[in-house]
C-alpha cells in the first residue's frame, strides 16, 4: 500500500510538470478533473508518515489548485487541512480561555514550541501552497477564510526553520499587496508581533526579509493599528499603565529599532534607513510616527559606513522639504514633531553646505 500511495504520487507530480497545455493554460480541464477526482486522498495523505509523500501530494495539490478557476469549491478542506498541518488553530495557545483573562501580548520575540509538522522541507513546501492560495485567489474568495489564513501566516513567521522564516516573510509582502488593507487591517498588529522572530533572527537575510515584509504591511494598519506596532517596535509602553504580571516576575522592553540601527551587517543598516526614509515620506499616517522614527533616521547620519551617512542625509534632506511644501505656514502652526523636523532639514542643509 505504501508503496502504491509513493508511486501515484510521483507519477502524478511528473505527468503535471511534464504538461506544456497545463503548465500554460491556468483553467485547464484535466487539472480540474484530477483535483475533483483526487482532492479527499492528496490532502489525506498531508498527514502520511512518510515525509516524501508528504512533499510530493503538497507539491501536486498545489500545482492543480494554482491551475482550476472554481477555488471556491476547495478553499473550506484545503484551508482546514493547512491549518491542522501547521497547528494554526491557536498560535497563542490562550483560545480555552475567556475574553478577559486573556494575558497582555508579551513584546518578546514568540516561537512555535508544538509543531505538528516535524519536517522543514514539508514546511516549506506549505508555505509556498498558502503563496499560491493568496496569489491565486480573489479577495472575495479569501474573505471567509482570513482570519485562518492569517493564523497560519503567523505561524510560518514564527517558524524555527530560517529558510521558512523568510519564504513566510515574502508570502506576508504578498499578501499586504493582494489583500490589502481591506482585509489585513484589522490583523496588522497581530502579524507584526509574528515578525519580531525573523527581526532578531541571526541570519541577515532574515531581518532583511522581515523588514520588507514590515514596510508592506505598515500600509495595512494606517491610522489606527500602526501605533501600536511602533510602540512594539520601539518597546515603548505607557507608564501608567502596568501588567498585573510585571509585579511578580520580571518583564521585558526590547528596541528592536535600536537593534536594527546598530546592526552588524551594512546591508541590514541601510534597508533599515531606507524603511525609515520610506514610511516617513509615503505613509499616510506618517505624521503619527514622526517622533518616533526621526531619532534613528538622525542615528544614520553617525553610522560607520559612509553609503549609509549619505542615504539617511538625502533622506531627512528630501522629508525636510516635503514638509516645507505641506506646511507653507508659519511655525507657531506647526506641531512639534513636524518643526523638528524641519529643523533637522535646516542643520542637514548647513551641514552639506559645510
Amino acid at each position: 500500500f505504501f508503496f502504491f500511495k509513493q508511486k501515484t504520487a510521483y507519477e502524478m507530480l511528473r505527468s503535471l510538470v511534464g504538461s506544456e497545455m497545463c503548465i500554460r493554460d491556468r483553467d485547464n480541464d484535466r487539472a480540474s478533473h484530477l483535483l475533483s477526482l483526487n482532492n479527499y486522498q492528496l490532502l489525506k495523505s498531508f498527514a502520511d508518515p512518510s515525509e516524501q509523500i508528504r512533499e510530493n501530494c503538497i507539491q501536486i495539490t498545489q500545482k492543480l489548485f494554482s491551475r482550476i478557476e472554481n477555488v471556491r469549491t476547495y478553499l473550506p478542506f484545503i484551508i482546514s487541512t493547512l491549518k491542522e498541518r501547521l497547528n494554526a488553530d491557536d498560535p497563542e495557545g490562550i483560545s480555552h480561555l475567556p475574553e478577559v483573562m486573556h494575558p497582555t501580548p508579551s513584546q518578546k520575540p514568540q516561537v512555535m514550541q508544538k509543531l505538528n509538522e516535524s519536517s522543514e522541507v514539508v514546511r516549506y513546501c506549505l508555505c509556498d501552497f498558502l503563496n499560491d492560495i493568496i496569489t491565486c485567489c480573489s479577495p472575495e474568495d479569501l474573505r471567509f477564510f482570513i482570519e485562518d489564513v492569517v493564523n497560519c501566516l503567523r505561524v510560518l513567521l514564527m517558524d524555527p526553520d530560517a529558510s521558512t522564516q523568510i519564504n513566510a516573510c515574502k508570502v506576508t509582502s504578498e499578501a499586504c499587496r493582494n489583500l490589502g488593507q481591506d482585509l489585513l487591517f484589522h490583523f496588522t498588529e497581530k502579524i507584526a508581533r509574528s515578525l519580531l522572530l525573523p527581526l532578531v533572527s541571526k541570519k541577515s537575510k532574515v531581518r532583511q526579509a522581515a523588514l520588507e515584509a514590515l514596510s508592506r504591511l505598515l500600509y495595512c494598519g494606517v491610522y489606527k493599528y500602526n501605533v501600536p506596532v511602533f510602540e512594539i517596535l520601539t518597546g515603548f509602553r505607557d507608564p501608567n499603565m502596568v501588567p498585573l504580571r510585571d509585579f511578580f516576575e520580571y518583564s521585558y522592553r526590547i528596541n528592536y529599532f535600536a537593534l536594527l540601527i546598530n546592526d552588524d551587517k551594512v546591508s541590514v543598516r541601510e534597508l533599515f534607513i531606507r524603511s525609515l526614509a520610506e514610511w516617513m515620506i509615503y505613509l499616510p499616517d506618517r505624521h503619527d510616527h514622526e517622533g518616533r522614527i526621526t531619532p534613528y533616521l538622525i542615528s544614520g547620519l553617525y553610522d560607520k559606513n559612509e553609503e549609509i551617512q549619505q542615504i539617511a542625509f538625502d533622506a531627512i534632506e528630501e522629508i525636510g522639504g516635503l514638509i516645507e511644501k505641506e506646511k507653507a505656514v508659519s511655525y507657531t502652526h506647526l506641531t512639534l514633531p513636524t518643526i523638528y523636523s524641519v529643523q533637522i532639514s535646516v542643520v542637514a542643509v548647513s551641514l552639506k553646505k559645510k
